[in-house]
């Protein structure tokens, strides 16, 4: 419901962690729209270091989940329940991207001006600006 270019600086936390590779597009779309040129998005997403912090025991028994995400950046491990999606079942869901992800497609929305290693746990956080 916001106007465009309203906000000066948006931050969300494990948002990003659980949104399907189109969803997570959309959004990125929609936070571009509401940021104003030169304003700021703060958000984290589970990275390199991440995936292997929580997900190490699944990547373990599923190879192909960590050979997609070596030649992709990106990873979907599936929808969890966690009571959350009661109205979109199956919208909530444990995903992990690359930092060359991160830097080559959400480029697309945003300049990636840094990111932050561990800063919330096993997410990384990425400061994005709004250039054009």
């Amino acid at each position: 419901p916001f106007e465009d270019n309203y906000f000066d600086l948006i931050y969300g936390q494990s948002v990003f962690t659980h949104l399907s590779e189109g969803d997570q597009f959309a959004w990125l779309e929609e936070l571009a729209r509401v940021v104003r040129v030169g304003g700021y998005v703060f958000v984290t997403y589970c990275g390199e270091l991440g995936l292997f912090m929580s997900k190490h025991h699944q990547i373990g028994r599923n190879p192909s989940a960590l050979y997609k995400f070596i030649e992709e950046g990106y990873v979907d491990f599936g929808p969890v329940s966690a009571g959350v999606d009661d109205t979109n079942p199956g919208y909530y869901r444990l995903v992990a991207h690359s930092t060359r992800y991160i830097r080559t497609k959400w480029s697309n929305f945003f300049l990636v001006k840094s990111i932050i290693y561990g800063f919330a746990g096993h997410q990384n956080l990425v400061i994005l600006q709004k250039v054009r």
